[in-house]
């Protein structure tokens, strides 16, 4: 039996850390706002520290045992494929509200180089004073290269629109741990041409696991940071569950087709069965009026109201939600009162109409 070195025990470390404190960001943030991308970045994640086990797990085989290595190669190769794969879906959900065509052709990519891995005659493993290395077909350098120009065009594509959208939202530390992040990765996929370097070879686990933490500690600080969306929203109205309207926002400052008093209205109908209807386990999400839709997100008090031109896409309802909660944490104190001034939610629609337009293509 091998045992690695001490700096593959720090890399090791270094790995755990990373991918624990980033499973348990974006895990806590599924969990407050169940927002589907989170939830797959979780899995990518937690598919990202299997694979630094594994990965450590190898350099304690010893290199007689050439199946066994093997085997553990191809679970480490396959381990990290499926966590591009469940990454890169989510960056395409967070900018396109859906996923699009060519997250077919990224599925059959994944799927031809776990093949290719599994495959004893496209790999040859050695092993030198710090590390295993392995040596690929081209075939594979290939597909990997393709797979990774998705991943970094996916990445610069949805920062220059966020920058487009809000150009100061980049001074804000979540923003900035997220571009972080993205230059760590690309700096990760281009140091592959070095690795016949041990040192550099033995890193790059560490670097790209440390590029993971500052993504899922910006998601936890934001968890709008790789959100866009394509619905246009004409007007945002939050109102108490009991129908009371207590600020709003309308696209342009004029009003939308839905007036607001029709939709104060509303709400003070259905307040006997306002839990049913528009919270929990919820049978009225939305509904059509005229040529808009009318969506509901229900709060713990209160509940907000969106007019779009189509139906409420995941994205927007993660916008609705992030709002909602800080909303209710900043005015719990008036919330708590039967009796409350509308006056003190004057400046909302400004915050509201930042976060809208910084959102919407």
């Amino acid at each position: 039996m091998t045992s690695p070195s001490i700096f593959s025990n720090l890399v090791f470390l270094i790995s755990l850390i990373a991918y624990g404190i980033a499973i348990a960001s974006t895990g806590s943030t599924y969990r407050k706002y169940r927002y589907l991308g989170h939830a797959w970045i979780t899995f990518g994640f937690a598919l990202l520290l299997l694979d630094a086990i594994i990965r450590y797990v190898i350099e304690f085989t010893p290199s007689n045992e050439g199946n066994l290595l093997l085997i553990l190669w191809f679970l480490l190769n396959s381990l990290l494929m499926l966590s591009v794969w469940v990454i890169l879906l989510s960056l395409l959900l967070g900018q396109y509200d859906r996923l699009p065509k060519r997250s077919h052709f990224i599925t059959l990519l994944v799927g031809i180089l776990i093949g290719l891995f599994s495959n004893p005659n496209f790999i040859r493993i050695t092993k030198d004073p710090y590390s295993y290395n392995a040596k690929y077909d081209p075939i594979i350098g290939v597909f990997v290269l393709i797979l990774l120009i998705l991943f970094i065009t996916s990445v610069v594509r949805q920062s220059l629109i966020k920058l487009r959208l809000n150009p100061h939202g980049y001074k804000r530390p979540p923003a900035m741990l997220l571009l972080i992040s993205y230059v760590l990765i690309i700096v990760w996929a281009l140091s592959i041409l070095f690795t016949s370097n041990p040192i550099i070879r033995t890193a790059r686990p560490a670097l790209f696991a440390i590029a993971m933490l500052f993504w899922g500690l910006a998601l936890y600080l934001n968890p709008l940071t790789i959100s866009i969306t394509s619905v246009k929203t004409k007007g945002v109205y939050v109102l108490r569950k009991d129908g009371l309207l207590l600020c709003f926002w309308e696209k342009g400052g004029k009003s939308t087709t839905v007036d607001r008093q029709l939709l104060s209205n509303l709400m003070t109908a259905i307040k006997a069965s306002s839990e049913s209807l528009v919270g929990g386990n919820s049978v009225l999400r939305g509904l059509a009026y005229q040529d808009s839709h009318i969506s509901f997100v229900a709060g713990k008090k209160t509940i907000v109201s969106l007019i779009t031109e189509g139906v409420l896409s995941s994205n927007l309802e993660l916008v609705a939600r992030v709002y909602l909660a800080d909303f209710e944490r900043r005015y719990s104190h008036l919330l708590a009162d039967d009796i409350i001034n509308t006056s003190h939610f004057a400046n909302e629609s400004t915050k509201i109409g930042e976060i809208i337009e910084s959102m919407t293509m």
